[in-house]
Parts: structure tokens; sequence; C-alpha cells
């Protein structure tokens, strides 16, 4: 007996060997049988070649997740793409073969990152998703909480989770896109504003600058007209400071100073003028480059009319030249007014 004991336990642990060698073999070409009828993208985005959902349900869930995918719009022209596969894989190899499905399919190498690929373990129950890193980790936050049971309960759960989980991502995508809308049109209106604000300013700079521009030659004209005025008068002494133009008292005051030669200025238009010419302090500015102050012995009428013109050069020298100043100091103060033009105002909107 105990000779056949040592003979036929050999052979049992042969054969118990062989058998879980075929199981083993079986099991692999299952697994590899499998993943060849998943190589190409299937059109009911629901890969279940072992049959392990029912029919009825195998219809209704794919129908959801085409639905699914003509709802979302991620990516311009281009939809949310979400594919299912139910094999018989471990578990520690199901992230492994989602990404080689999606990358097979063409749906995980998209620039807008809009595919999903979930597979389910027929075998341990277990199921690993494959997409966009935030989309991913949104959907697990639905997913993960779920017990796997049978592939019939666990499949349209996991669909519906899906689309809650989606048409949230949606949403936030759609409200990102609302936000990021509003601020470039804000920023269209802030730039328009400023723009306008800009025009409107620089407008009014040109309208005053304008408004300016007629003021000073009015006031130009006023003087000339006014020095032609005394001038033409021999009869009376020269009623205006020949340095600021304006009038000047006759009479004697604190405020005007009268020199030898019977030239009237005001105080601080002469002390102005000292300060111009330090080497003449003390001199009437007129006979100063004769080199006498003598009543009897100043220069001519001529002088005085030089003078004033070159004082008002000094004020208005966008309207009297340098040119002018030569020619008008040997002619009669009529031409003055005659020849005086007032220049073209240079606008800040045209420039020649």
């Amino acid at each position: 007996m105990c000779n056949i004991l040592r003979i036929m336990t050999p052979l049992v642990l042969l054969f118990l060997v062989c058998v879980q060698g075929v199981q083993i073999k079986n099991v692999g070409e299952n697994i590899s049988s499998e993943m060849s009828s998943c190589e190409g993208r299937p059109e009911s985005h629901i890969c279940d070649p072992g049959h392990a959902l029912a029919a009825a349900t195998y219809e209704r869930q794919s129908a959801s997740l085409r639905q699914l995918t003509n709802h979302m719009q991620i990516c311009t022209g281009l939809s949310f793409e979400v594919y299912v596969a139910l094999l018989n894989e471990p578990a520690d190899t199901l992230r492994a073969t989602a990404v080689r499905l999606g990358t097979n399919w063409r749906i995980l190498d998209s620039p807008c990152k809009n595919g999903l690929v979930a597979v389910y373990s027929t075998r341990d129950k277990l199921m690993a998703l494959v997409a966009d890193p935030t989309v991913e980790k949104l959907l697990t936050q639905h997913i993960g909480r779920l017990e796997w049971s049978e592939p019939d309960e666990v499949i349209p759960t996991v669909v519906s989770n899906l689309s809650l989980g989606l048409i949230g991502f949606d949403a936030d995508a759609s409200k990102v896109g609302r936000e990021a809308a509003l601020v470039v049109l804000c920023i269209i209106v802030l730039g328009l504003f400023v723009s306008l604000s800009i025009l409107v300013s620089c407008g009014i700079y040109d309208m005053a600058a304008r408004w300016r521009h007629l003021a000073n030659f009015h006031a130009c004209h006023k003087k000339l007209r006014r020095v032609h005025e005394e001038l033409v008068n021999v009869n009376h002494d020269l009623t205006l400071c020949p340095y600021c133009v304006n009038a000047v008292q006759s009479q004697p005051s604190p405020t005007v100073v009268v020199f030898l030669c019977g030239h009237r200025f005001h105080m601080q238009c002469a002390n102005r003028w000292f300060l111009e010419q330090p080497e003449a302090t003390g001199k009437c500015p007129i006979c100063a480059g004769f080199g006498t102050c003598d009543k009897e012995m100043s220069p001519s009428a001529d002088a005085a009319k030089t003078f004033i013109l070159k004082s008002l050069r000094k004020q208005y020298p966008g309207i009297i030249s340098k040119d002018q100043i030569e020619h008008w100091a040997s002619c009669h103060t009529e031409t003055w007014l005659t020849e005086l033009t007032r220049p073209r105002f240079k606008s800040i909107f045209y420039r020649k």
C-alpha cells in the first residue's frame, strides 16, 4: 500500500500542475482575445467582448454615452469622448490597459484633452479612469465612492456619475469662459473710455490753445495800434512805457521813473531792464546805446520806436519776427498795422 502511495503521489502532483498550467494558458488567451476585440474604437462607446452586460443594459448605457458625447462641447468643434471597456483584466494592469486603449482609439492624444476611458475589471470588480488630469480628479471624486458589484449594476451607475461629473465640468468651463469674456469686454470698454477721455482732453487742450493764440494776436495788434496812435501824435510826450508797451502815468508817481532825456518807464520795467543790462544801470534804456542821457542830445524818435519794436518782439516772438523789426524801424507805424498778419495756428490734430 505504501508503495502504491509513493507511486501515485508524484503522478497526482504532476496532474494538478498540468491542469493549473492549462487554466493559466486559457486565462491568458482569453485576456489576449478580449484585448484584440477592443483594438478598434467601438461605435457604441462600450467594448464588452465577454458580454458581461445584459443586452438591454448595453443598449441603454451605449445610448447614454453617445448622448453625453454629443452634449459636451469642451473644445471648439470637438466633443468630450467617453468610452467604457469591460475586460477580464487584473487590477494592477487596468490603468495601463486604459491608456493603451485610449491611445489606440485616438481619444487621449487630442490637443483639447477631450477623451476619457473607463476600464472595468470583471475579474476583480475594479475600475480605472484615464483622462485629462483635472477631469480625471473630478470624476474620481464622483466614482471613487461607489462599491463595485456586478457589471449590470456598476456600469449604469458609472455612466450616471460620469454624466454628473462632466456636466459639472462643462458648467465650470462655461463659467470660466463667461468670466474670461467679461474680463475681455471690460478691458475693451476701459480702453475705449480711456481713448475717448484722451481724445476729449486733447480736444479741450486744442481749443484752449487756439483761443490763447487768437487772444495773443489780438493783444499784439492792440498794442501796435496804441503805439501807432502815440507816435502819430507828436504834440505830447509818449504815455507808453517803452519796455512793456502799456500806459504809464504822465504825473509824478513812485511807480514811474523819468530819465533826464524825458523818457518815461515804469519803475519795475526799468529795474528789469537794468537786470538784463547791468552795465547800463542808471541809464535810460533807450539812450544807453548813445552814451548820453541829456534831453538836448537824446536820440531821435526812431530810437524809441526801435526800442518799442524790440520790446514787442520779446512779448510776441511768434507774431513779430526779427526781419519785421528791421523793416518796420524805418517805416511809418501805419505799415506795422498793415503788414501784421496772424500766424497759422498749429493744432495738435494737424501737423504739416
